[in-house]
């Protein structure tokens, strides 16, 4: 039954909102529906082009060659499932005021920064911005697993308070319960030793948890990166688009960084947790299980560091794609009943991304070169009918991500996550393995001494192998099995799809050592950059 009201009342709202009859009480409610009809619109007449495409493709199937057919099927419909469940994601997205709502009730509010031996200067400059943000009820405290001398001393010397533990059990939510286990403040603000705060983060943050049911607000990331950011970390499709969807369905996440706990909802739940690899996700589900709301304020208010070269990249990636399926395996939000259908989903879903990423595409990378090396065809069709079939849904596919995703380098963005298969099939192994002992969390590397050339070569080496197999594979064909001809260009229209979609990421490396000694410039300014671009 509720999962019945809940549909209903989803669609109801849609015909308002297409009719024009919807009440726009939330801020950009009214200002983005032209943009949101037309990416929901696109992406309707999508699937059902999809749809088209499947049934005509399940009837050309070569059943001669049934373990790449088969396979190559699943995969399609694996795709149509994925975009789907993106288009619930994003359906319509929830924005908030860059200044945030304004305060009515002063909290005292308790600022944790965890530190876990990053570079000193690097900590201490996260630590001089947090003793100056601008709220008056505030105590800072600095949260040392490696009681570094220095940041005591650092700490005494600006005023801040400061916790070294003795055990260092559950790495960063251990380090975490330990400081509020022994604070009293109403609200917590975590950062990351790198996470450098604005002076008004507080400000703009407080404002909501007048509303009672709020548990904890994330605000929007941002990274200083080389130019171009070569390696996507700055994730603007996660950061922009997917977060502000998940908020609408009251499941925006924590990021573990820059977000703002109320202290009664965290002691409800025992604390953040200890049971996933860092404490964001699964604290966050936790916490809607129990009834409380999240918001995600979209605009940032810190900034902070990515890691610079490809294996502190794939180790980071592994981390996320651990924790999002350690929880669909061993945890699973369908079970919680606390949750509604929607959150349930949004949970689910940020593990199928890495199940779809790692596991799908490395079978449409490798099919094309298969085919063309070796005359085995996965379907028996005339070109023209295959691009008759396949050009609507691949173009209405691609103009409804790019609706629904109205940020720069969209292209390059999405390819460059979809390279990173290998971190993803290595996080889903340790998931599986990990049902009752957690995985070993490692503190990403903050400093720019990149690895070496040659080390960097071998990270990217898988996909560097699927490019150059590809490419050769599209010759040989051609020359090696010639009364093919129709064959032959659908697989090498799919070979060149694959060297588009790993072309970027063996560049990376070579981006980043080039910027390697730039200098990071104010956060203030970098602010403003990207809260001006949205």
């Amino acid at each position: 039954m509720r999962l019945l009201s809940w549909a209903t009342r989803s669609i109801k709202s849609w015909a308002d909102d297409v009719t024009g009859r919807k009440p726009y009480k939330r801020y950009f409610e009214k200002e983005d529906r032209n943009r949101r009809l037309k990416s929901q619109i696109l992406s309707v007449l999508s699937v059902l082009s999809t749809l088209v495409y499947l049934i005509w493709l399940a009837t050309r199937l070569n059943l001669e060659v049934w373990w790449l057919a088969i396979p190559f099927f699943a995969c399609e419909l694996g795709g149509l499932i994925i975009f789907i469940a993106f288009s619930f994601v994003c359906w319509y997205p929830r924005y908030h005021k860059r200044e945030g709502l304004p305060i009515e009730k002063t909290f005292t509010v308790d600022i944790f920064i965890t530190v876990c031996g990053e570079p000193f200067e690097l900590t201490a400059q996260t630590i001089r911005s947090a003793a100056d943000i601008d709220y008056p009820e505030k105590t800072v405290y600095v949260l040392d697993d490696k009681a570094n001398p220095k940041l005591r001393e650092l700490a005494a010397k600006l005023g801040l308070g400061y916790f070294a533990r003795e055990e260092h059990r559950d790495a960063k939510a251990g380090n975490l319960n330990y400081a509020l286990q022994r604070t009293k403040g109403d609200l917590i603000l975590t950062l990351d030793a790198d996470q450098v705060p604005s002076k008004d983060i507080v400000k703009k943050l407080i404002g909501y948890f007048k509303i009672s049911t709020i548990a904890f607000v994330q605000t929007m990331q941002a990274f200083y990166v080389p130019q171009g950011d070569p390696f996507c970390n700055t994730d603007p499709i996660f950061y922009s688009i997917m977060q502000p969807g998940k908020d609408t369905d009251n499941v925006a996440f924590s990021c573990g960084s820059g977000v703002m706990y109320r202290r009664a909802a965290l002691e409800q739940i025992g604390g953040f947790s200890t049971w996933n690899i860092v404490e964001d996700l699964h604290t966050s589900m936790l916490l809607h299980d129990k009834g409380w709301n999240s918001v995600y304020h979209n605009t940032p208010a810190s900034i902070g560091t990515t890691p610079n070269d490809i294996w502190s990249v794939y180790k980071q990636r592994q981390q996320w794609a651990t924790d999002a399926l350690r929880i669909l395996f061993w945890d699973n939000p369908f079970r919680r009943k606390g949750l509604s259908w929607g959150q349930r989903f949004q949970y689910a879903h940020t593990a199928m991304v890495y199940i779809f990423a790692g596991f799908v595409m490395p079978v449409f990378y490798l099919l094309p070169p298969i085919s063309l090396f070796t005359g085995q065809f996965v379907i028996d069709t005339e070109l023209w009918q295959y691009l008759l079939f396949r050009i609507p849904s691949f173009v209405l596919t691609t103009l409804a991500y790019k609706t629904f995703i109205p940020v720069a380098h969209f292209f390059r963005a999405t390819n460059t996550w979809l390279a990173y298969f290998p971190a993803y099939i290595y996080g889903t192994y340790i998931a599986l393995r990990s049902r009752k002992k957690k995985p070993v969390y490692r503190v990403n590397k903050k400093t720019w001494d990149l690895a070496s050339t040659t080390s960097q070569m071998i990270g990217v080496l898988p996909q560097l192998l699927l490019i150059v197999v590809s490419v050769l594979a599209i010759p040989y064909g051609f020359i090696r099995h010639t009364g093919n001809f129709d064959l032959l260009v659908i697989s090498t229209l799919w070979a060149l799809g694959t060297i588009d979609t790993l072309r970027w990421l063996p560049l990376a490396p070579f981006y980043v050592r080039r910027a390697a000694q730039e200098k990071v410039a104010p956060v203030s300014k970098i602010i403003d950059k990207r809260t001006a671009s949205r």
